[in-house]
């Protein structure tokens, strides 16, 4: 299995200064299949090669699956904490998931089939960092109702339907990188109703497909619907209404990096 090398795409979702990225391809058969990533289970299995002595004790008795996602997540944050200055240390989880990342450290962690990443910045870079990748087409319309308010809906179905898969996966991708990013600073599980995309901006006008001239992607801002979290959010972070993001398109995946920083005025 290849290693976990460090991105400078990753880097530039964030605003400049301080985040440092990491990312793995892992699948040998295409991805998004299914059977992406199978691979690597036979590599993931072997925690003591792989990781940590605490960390394969913490996952080894979970389905293939979770090792196999822990593993590759934990090797993207492994390369990018070194960048840090941090090595051998065990990157383990609080009993609600969460990564519990070295002190003066914060991050975020994704993974889906066949692509790992990892983002991290000391704290006095950012106050929180939010990443989430999605396969392209793998958010159903099916699925859309249950993460999408009223107004984002009205915004897909304006779309074509190559526009509308980009879309969608956007959607969910921004509002699982934010409640990455504010989770450790509020401990606040969030509804999908909390967030609503406000804006997108690419370079083209449009969510530009791979080989555009915006294929590199571009900007969007989420608003936070719920005033009791900003309240909470206001001390720190510059950041309590609304957040600007930013999106890398990248094969068939969309990525999505959020960061919070520095407290309110």
């Amino acid at each position: 299995m290849r290693a976990a090398r460090l991105s400078s795409a990753l880097a530039a979702l964030f605003p400049a200064g301080g985040v440092l990225g990491a990312e793995l391809h892992y699948a040998t058969t295409a991805p998004g299949d299914a059977r992406a990533g199978d691979a690597l289970a036979g590599d993931a299995l072997a925690g003591d090669a792989l990781l940590t002595r605490p960390e394969w004790r913490a996952i080894r008795h979970c389905r293939q699956a979770r090792i196999r996602d822990f593993t590759v997540g934990r090797l993207c944050a492994r390369r990018a904490l070194q960048e840090l200055g941090v090595r051998g240390f065990s990157l383990l989880a609080a009993a609600d998931r969460r990564p519990l990342w070295p002190s003066g450290i914060v991050g975020s962690i994704t993974h889906t089939q066949g692509y790992s990443a990892a983002v991290v910045a000391r704290s006095d870079a950012a106050a929180g960092l939010g990443i989430d990748t999605e396969v392209i087409g793998a958010v159903h319309p099916r699925l859309w109702p249950r993460f999408c308010a009223p107004q984002e809906l009205d915004w897909l179905w304006r779309l074509s339907p190559d526009e509308r898969a980009r879309a969608a996966a956007l959607i969910f991708a921004a509002k699982e990188a934010y409640f990455k990013c504010q989770y450790p600073l509020t401990r606040e599980p969030l509804g999908f109703d909390a967030v609503q995309i406000e804006e997108v901006d690419t370079a083209a006008g449009e969510l530009a497909a791979a080989g555009s001239r915006a294929a590199r992607g571009g900007r969007f801002r989420i608003l936070l619907r719920r005033g009791q979290l900003r309240a909470r959010l206001a001390g720190v972070s510059t950041h309590c209404a609304r957040v600007e993001g930013s999106y890398r398109l990248h094969g068939p995946f969309i990525t999505v990096a959020l960061a919070l920083r520095g407290p309110c005025n």
